[in-house]
């Protein structure tokens, strides 16, 4: 019988174990790749593909192509450094390079999206979003885009300043005119108060009964001057005593009584109307305050109204040109 040779065993290299990585790396086995480039490390830590082949394995990459493929730049993965350390010129060159495009690329998008983000900024009608495509735009050195914002700028800036100015000084003459026919009003309704205050406690002298005594002083005076007169011609004697009681003084005294008591009831009357007349003026006058009082009320209110809207177009002005400062700062930088 013919003896068998003894098979030796298969030698374990780097190069072998690193291309069992590859396989692993192909099959989606990323655990086993990293694995197998350990086993790598293990024999020459400083295998420069090993470490290549990690970080395509910590990425989760089935090869060298997918690195392009890339969104986002792999310097941060701590292989790459090691790759930068230990790996052969050709093989850091393609790595840095393929990093480079990336970052090239994320740069590239970042930029075109600053370009999409301004002239998105600069469609709006706010002078603070104005400012910030400004701003994009300068940073991204494109002139011809940042002067057409900046004349939006300008152009915004003057016809609303224009209007906001317009709107606030009309604003403040009508408020003025509303506080002047306030003043008016007041010094009216003033007025009236003090007239109601002069008169709603005066009382109207009764002078009825001083015309009535007058009157019958007067009457009583033509009496004894008609008697006398009549006796100084006619004589002391009772006949002419006799003929003047019955000549002057019987009609005298009921004609004085009828005058006296006539003019007491007119001066009573007369006394009455004028109590009537002061009771009327003075709810006349507390009726007119009343409606002024109304109408002031009426005018504060609207006064009030007024300044509030002054307030807030003042405030806007204000807001404006604070934006419009801000443009400023930034051109000026």
């Amino acid at each position: 019988m013919k003896k068998i040779s003894y098979i030796p065993k298969a030698t374990v290299t780097e190069v072998s174990l690193l291309k069992r990585v590859v396989i692993f790396l192909e099959d989606g086995e990323f655990d086993r790749a990293d694995e197998y480039c350990e086993r790598v490390l293990d024999m020459n830590v400083e295998n420069g593909e090993a470490y290549f082949y990690k970080l395509l394995a910590a990425l989760r990459l089935n090869g060298k192509d997918a690195l392009y493929e890339l969104d986002e730049p792999f310097d941060c993965q701590p292989a790459y450094a090691k790759i930068m350390r230990f790996g052969s010129d050709g093989l850091k060159k393609e790595v840095a390079d393929i990093n480079a495009s990336i970052l090239a690329r994320a740069e590239e998008k970042r930029l075109a999206l600053l370009v999409e983000m301004a002239n998105e900024q600069c469609e709006s009608e706010s002078i603070t979003e104005l400012t910030e495509a400004y701003k994009l735009f300068i940073s991204l050195e494109k002139k011809e885009e940042a002067n057409a914002c900046a004349a939006k700028i300008e152009s915004i800036y003057d016809a609303r300043y224009n209007e906001l100015y317009l709107a606030a000084q009309e604003t403040q003459q009508e408020l003025n005119g509303k506080n002047e026919q306030s003043g008016s009003a007041t010094d009216e309704k003033d007025g009236y108060d003090r007239y109601i205050k002069d008169n709603e406690n005066k009382k109207v002298f009764d002078y009825s009964l001083l015309v009535a005594a007058a009157v019958a002083v007067i009457g009583i005076l033509a009496v004894i001057y008609s008697v006398s007169n009549y006796l100084s011609v006619e004589g002391i004697t009772f006949k002419t005593v006799l003929l003047c009681i019955v000549i002057k003084i019987l009609p005298g005294v009921p004609l004085t009584g009828l005058s006296t008591v006539l003019s007491f009831r007119i001066s009573k009357h007369l006394v009455k109307k004028q109590r009537e007349n002061l009771i009327e003026d003075i709810d006349t006058a507390a009726q007119r305050a009343k409606e002024i009082g109304e109408r002031l009320h009426n005018a504060e209110s609207e006064a009030l109204e007024l300044k509030k809207e002054l307030d807030e177009r003042l405030e806007a002005l204000k807001r404006l040109n604070e934006e419009y400062d801000a443009y400023l700062a930034n051109k000026d930088e």
